[in-house]
């Protein structure tokens, strides 16, 4: 993907974000006829330094998120976003370093390991989604 070799210590932290500020989930493609499954990474964050040293490392893109929905004036907010073989680099990456999302990172991958090809074994999975 993106960058060159990180040290143990970069994978961590950037672990330790995703851990704390990420989201990450499977779904489905609603288009008729497909059965295609797709990952996706988000990270979510104030520092916008902060997501560019992570996109810098394995890619994905930085958007701005609005948090201004009920009308209080907020910080302005960033998130990246991973999808297929760059969500699924990341995520085998930081996996070792994870703690609250370890689990659910490892049900993720398999559900996306058990429908490349196109099939889902599971047809009712519908959106599938996590966040601590």
């Amino acid at each position: 993907m993106c960058g060159n070799r990180m040290e143990e210590r970069e994978i961590a932290y950037i672990a330790g974000l995703f851990d704390g500020e990420g989201y990450g989930g499977t779904s489905k493609d609603p288009r008729p006829g497909k059965v295609r499954l797709s990952i996706r990474v988000q990270i979510t964050n104030t520092n916008l330094e902060c997501l560019q040293y992570v996109r810098n490392r394995f890619g994905g893109t930085i958007g701005t998120k609005s948090g201004n929905s009920d009308g209080h004036k907020r910080k302005e907010c960033f998130q990246l976003q991973m999808y297929s073989k760059t969500a699924i680099h990341f995520l085998n990456t930081v996996r070792p370093f994870l703690i609250i999302k370890k689990d659910k990172v490892d049900y993720s991958i398999k559900e996306w390991r058990d429908s490349i090809g196109g099939t889902i074994l599971n047809e009712s999975l519908g959106i599938r989604g996590w966040k601590s």
